[in-house]
């Protein structure tokens, strides 16, 4: 009979001639096949990733107040990322998936609002009121200084009766009081005259 050390024999035997020359060459490019269509396989997902990446930073979490679904955490919004993946590998584009989430969640979903119809307004009307803001505070401003003015007694003088004002008002400042007795002046008309 045939002992277990001559089967031994015989299976190392096969395996040499199954492992040599041509199956070796065989398994080599079955691995490498593999490997090179392993890394074509990341590129496409790495296009997919980086388009959802860009679909999910537009697209805001209907349930997280200000938050795109690429930043929140909320479960809806994690759901949302797996849909517009799932979308992505069956073909959509970017625009075909935000306008799925637009009817099933309205136009507040996109983080960058359609600029036509309604949503023109959030557009224009802005600027608007800034501008008339700006408008508007310019002329109260204004208005306030020309109060002032008249306020000062000064609007309604003029050039002689200004440049009297002023010469009194400065000799107060250097000599003190006029209508102060011990100044020897015991008032000032508007006239001019010191009495």
């Amino acid at each position: 009979g045939v002992g277990i050390g001559t089967l031994d024999l015989s299976m190392i035997n096969w395996l040499r001639m199954a492992w040599s020359g041509p199956v070796i060459y065989m398994v080599a490019a079955l691995c490498l096949s593999g490997i090179f269509a392993s890394c074509e396989g990341s590129d496409d997902n790495l296009g997919v990733d980086a388009l959802a990446q860009e679909i999910n930073q537009s697209v805001l979490c209907p349930v997280c107040p200000g938050e795109s679904i690429d930043q929140s955490q909320h479960p809806l919004a994690v759901q949302m990322r797996r849909l517009v993946i799932e979308k992505l590998k069956q073909g959509w584009t970017g625009d075909q998936i935000r306008s799925h989430f637009v009817d099933g969640y309205g136009p507040s979903v996109l983080l960058d609002p359609p600029r036509s119809g309604i949503n023109l307004t959030v557009w224009i009307v802005p600027p608007i009121v800034a501008v008339l803001t700006m408008a508007l505070f310019f002329l109260v401003l204004r208005s306030m200084v020309g109060s002032r003015k008249d306020k000062e007694g000064l609007g309604d003088l003029d050039g002689e009766e200004r440049a009297f004002y002023i010469a009194q008002v400065e000799a107060v400042q250097t000599t003190g009081d006029p209508t102060d007795p011990e100044n020897g002046s015991n008032s000032v008309r508007r006239s001019g005259t010191v009495s």
